[in-house]
């Protein structure tokens, strides 16, 4: 066959018949029009599949469907319905109409898919969603088989005049229907008069609400997913802060808020189970409708209009001692059943007089509710989460999802775990509290029982203790020089206060002799008296020989005057000699040694004295030895023995199980009376080998030692030496010298002077 058309594309002639080929051109004319039409329409929905697949705000997307359904069929108006997430509506999503510019769905009411129990196939929108037919009415007021009241009340409302009408079912891939869409009035491209929806347009129409579906679908379950990557995100946040939060009520506030957000929940209601486990107790109460946010500490009163609400305690067991099933949170402590109910005025399984009052009182209307119980992870009840009302996004009331019982059951079990932990926390920081304050009280009576024992050492520990923390505390107030970035927290000053409490804990093993030896002879009493009878008895000794002399010569006539005053002269000048020699061993019993003094000493321990025929020395060798000590009182045996209170200090105190942030103070305890220098004892420790706070210690403990009052060895010393002795101990790097330099530029000094010193020792600032 010849080509039809000629050069300038215009059809040639058919038949030498004009009017045949006048109408043969008209319908090839036709065919053509219609053929370039559907191509275009058919590119048209595939670059609408396109722009529908990457669409992700789901309301553009609905937009973009009834527009591009009203452009591709020529309709005035348009509507989308949405099959609601209870399955038991349609809920108008979008409403186009060229001719009244409005975009509200508010006044569309929801189409019922169900009218008691059966379906609803009397409205076209319902019936299409039903059944998946395509619907497509001329004139809707010359139809029948379904009710238009809707639809002729909303033209008597607008002065609208519907006419066509074209329903088609939205099917996605997995041939499921999410909703219809009603196309109204479709009109002549050239005179814009209302016509009947071409058939032409109905699969095109239903090949774009098929991609729209498919489109939405994906949409929807992109939308799912990352609400779920959300959530799970949320979730692990809210983990993390459930198991931080130490705040109780916070803790609280954030499981039943978490628990409303995840389910879209209108109110919540955390129930908390008593310590006597037979009741549960309101401890939050929440209800966004009514503006309620409120927790408790027991039965309380919510603030209405009209009266006063009371939130009484829930009890889990009746008079009689058996479970109480009938309240529907009692029954999920006592079962650990996730309840959930629709409507709680159509169950009849639960007693909801405590609900069903609330909304007497409030005006409010409980519906759906969600009740879970909080198991903690040894699978313990603890308390109760109780959801009221799921919502929709538009504020439809609609029961609980399985999906959010799982959810919230999740996040239940979380704040069950994470509730317990805080109150075993709690428990044990009450507990650590009664602990601290026992154990306080023990060192308090170990230094009492000291000061039994010694009552210079008693008083001691006290105020190194005292001293102790006020040298801490000037450190951490320090702002300048070499301290200025060091803060000790509560834990490690707790820490140093009870080293310095128990630092001299050792001196219990220490003998008392020692501990208060006030003179060199001195053991369980001072042996000065001791060697006062020796010489008194070697004075007596001493006359008795020369009486014995005098004797003689009286009795062999040979005992002339001047031979006997010369015997008594001597044996004056001797006993003279041997109460000279006396005095000087009492003034070594106290006092300072040099070599000219212990070798004098030396000359008359040598000495000897016969009694009952046998030689005694004037002075043994360990009262020698006593007496013979250059500085102080004690030799250095008993030096080493006072030594040894630091390392029973460390054996008393090392057993005894201190918890992780006071682990240290037996080492602080310990290491008071090492040198930076590493000639202190008992370990020999140097430099920053000896902690800041065995250093504060030492500091202390020196400081004390010098200036206590109450020293039976000594006089009280003056503050303006002691200050000179640490001084020297500072310069000969036995003590730290950036403390030392803190501690006598600071008002410490004057303070403690001022609290523990005598007034006449106060001779420095």
């Amino acid at each position: 066959m010849n080509d039809p058309y000629d050069s300038q594309g215009e059809i040639r002639q058919y038949s030498q018949n004009k009017q045949l080929n006048k109408l043969l051109k008209n319908v090839v004319k036709e065919v053509k029009r219609y053929a370039e039409s559907q191509i275009e329409h058919i590119k048209r929905c595939a670059e609408i599949g396109k722009a529908l697949s990457k669409e992700r705000d789901i309301s553009k997307l609905l937009e973009m469907i009834v527009g591009e359904a009203r452009a591709m069929s020529n309709a005035d108006g348009g509507t989308l319905y949405i099959i609601t997430e209870t399955k038991t509506a349609l809920r108008a999503e979008i409403l186009q109409n060229a001719s009244i510019p409005t975009k509200t769905t508010s006044a569309i009411p929801n189409v019922p898919l169900y009218i008691d129990g059966k379906e609803n196939h009397s409205n076209v929108s319902s019936h299409v969603a039903l059944t998946g037919e395509i619907v497509n009415i001329p004139d809707v007021y010359m139809a029948d088989g379904f009710d238009f009241s809707g639809t002729r009340k909303y033209d008597q409302t607008t002065a609208y005049c519907s006419r066509s009408m074209l329903v088609i079912p939205l099917k996605n891939h997995e041939d499921r229907i999410i909703g219809v869409l009603q196309l109204l009035n479709a009109q002549d491209m050239e005179t814009g008069e209302v016509i009947p929806f071409s058939p032409e347009y109905v699969d095109l129409i239903a090949s774009l609400a098929s991609q729209a579906a498919v489109a939405l679908t994906n949409t929807r379950l992109i939308q799912s997913l990352r609400d779920q990557i959300i959530r799970i995100k949320k979730g692990a946040e809210i983990g993390k802060a459930l198991s931080v939060g130490d705040d109780i009520n916070q803790l609280l506030e954030m499981i039943v808020d978490e628990a409303r957000d995840m389910s879209r929940a209108d109110a919540g209601t955390l129930y908390i189970m008593e310590k006597d486990k037979r009741h549960l107790r309101v401890e939050i109460f929440q209800n966004d409708t009514m503006k309620t946010r409120m927790d408790t500490t027991g039965p309380e009163q919510i603030a209405l209009p009209n009266a006063p609400l009371t939130l009484p305690h829930v009890p889990l067991y009746n008079e009689d001692g058996s479970p109480n099933h009938s309240q529907i949170s009692s029954y999920v402590a006592l079962t650990g059943k996730i309840i959930n109910v629709a409507d709680v005025y159509e169950i009849r399984d639960f007693d909801f007089t405590g609900p069903k009052n609330y909304d007497a009182s409030t005006g409010y209307k409980s519906k759906s509710m969600l009740v879970t119980p909080l198991k903690n992870h040894k699978n313990e009840i603890i308390g109760v989460l109780q959801l009221l009302n799921a919502q929709t996004e538009t504020g439809e009331v609609i029961p609980f999802s399985a999906e959010y019982e799982n959810l919230v059951a999740s996040l239940a079990s979380q704040a069950a775990v994470a509730l317990t932990n805080n109150r075993l926390i709690w428990e044990l920081k009450e507990a650590l509290q009664t602990i601290k304050a026992l154990f306080d009280a023990f060192i308090k009576s170990i230094a009492t029982a000291i000061e039994e024992k010694s009552s210079y050492t008693g008083g001691h520990i006290e105020r190194v203790a005292k001293l102790t923390m006020m040298i801490a505390k000037a450190i951490n107030e320090s702002s300048e020089g070499p301290l200025k970035d060091v803060c000790l927290s509560e834990d490690e000053l707790e820490e140093l206060r009870l080293a310095a409490w128990m630092h001299d804990i050792g001196k219990i093993t220490t003998p008392q002799y020692i501990m208060d030896k006030a003179t060199k002879l001195e053991t369980i009493f001072d042996r000065i008296h001791m060697l006062e009878t020796r010489f008194q008895l070697i004075v007596s000794l001493t006359e008795n020989a020369y009486l014995h002399r005098k004797l003689g010569l009286l009795q062999g006539g040979n005992g002339d005057e001047s031979e006997l005053s010369q015997l008594d002269a001597a044996c004056a000048r001797e006993v003279q000699g041997i109460g000279e020699e006396f005095e000087f061993v009492r003034s070594c019993n106290k006092g300072f040694m040099d070599g000219d003094k212990i070798a004098h000493l030396r000359e008359i321990a040598n000495k000897t004295y016969i009694l009952d025929g046998q030689a005694h020395p004037y002075l043994t060798e360990e009262e020698f030895t006593n007496l013979s000590v250059r500085k102080g009182t004690l030799t250095d045996e008993e030096r080493k023995t006072i030594e040894n209170h630091v390392v029973m200090t460390w054996d008393i105190l090392y057993p005894l199980p201190f918890p992780h942030a006071l682990a240290n103070v037996p080492d602080y305890a310990r290491e008071h009376h090492e040198k930076l220098d590493g000639s202190g004892y008992p370990r020999g420790l140097s430099g920053k080998e000896i902690p800041l706070q065995s250093r504060i210690l030492a500091i202390a403990d020196i400081f004390e030692a010098l200036t206590a009052r109450d020293r039976p060895y000594r006089d009280p010393m003056k503050l303006s030496k002691a200050i000179d002795i640490l001084k020297f101990m500072k310069q000969d790097n036995h003590i730290d010298p950036n403390i030392y330099d803190l501690f006598v530029s600071s008002s410490i000094l004057s303070k403690y002077a001022r609290e523990e010193m005598n007034p006449e020792q106060i001779d420095a600032e």
